[in-house]
């Protein structure tokens, strides 16, 4: 129903940032993220310096496995905005899925020097080790990650699947 209520606001509205924005926040709740993508073009086009609008807009590329668009929009944010830990931390989640663990490593890096307690960009780190090899540095940032939130059953799932992969099924 939203997304009927805006699409006829729009129709009427046509230059409504607001409009075009709340419009995408309806698709990407739907799971409509090419309909998303298109919606923050318009907001893009009616306020170029609107940096909510290409985080988000790399968000939806980033659930549609478009990694390296979404890494080039993540960036575009950082010409309307000094960076954020999160849109760092992100970017390192794409190249993550794209197998660069050396630069997902590089920004999980930065999203930690911008915000220290982003448990996440650990979480980030170790994973990316991991497939690297570097058992004790992805079990150092694992571990830190746990001291960080021990209540997230996540990061203790992937500590115990970092030390069965190492053989340490007793630990796991």
């Amino acid at each position: 129903q939203a997304i009927a209520f805006f699409e006829e606001f729009l129709n009427e509205n046509p230059y409504s940032l607001d409009g075009w924005f709340n419009l995408r926040i309806a698709c990407n709740t739907m799971g409509l993220y090419e309909k998303a993508v298109e919606a923050y073009d318009y907001c893009i086009a009616i306020e170029p310096a609107f940096a909510s609008a290409y985080f988000n807009k790399a968000n939806s590329q980033a659930n549609m496995d478009l990694y390296k668009e979404a890494i080039t929009t993540y960036l575009e944010t950082f010409d309307h905005e000094e960076p954020e830990a999160l849109t760092l931390y992100y970017i390192g989640e794409c190249y993550e899925k794209l197998e660069d663990y050396h630069q997902a490593i590089a920004y999980y890096e930065q999203a930690i020097q911008s915000e220290g307690q982003l448990t996440d960009a650990y979480i980030g780190l170790g994973m990316a080790h991991d497939q690297l090899g570097n058992f004790r540095l992805a079990s150092k940032f694992i571990s830190h990650a746990i001291s960080a939130d021990p209540q997230n059953p996540e990061y203790h799932y992937f500590m115990g699947d970092l030390l069965r992969k190492n053989g340490q099924l007793d630990q796991a």
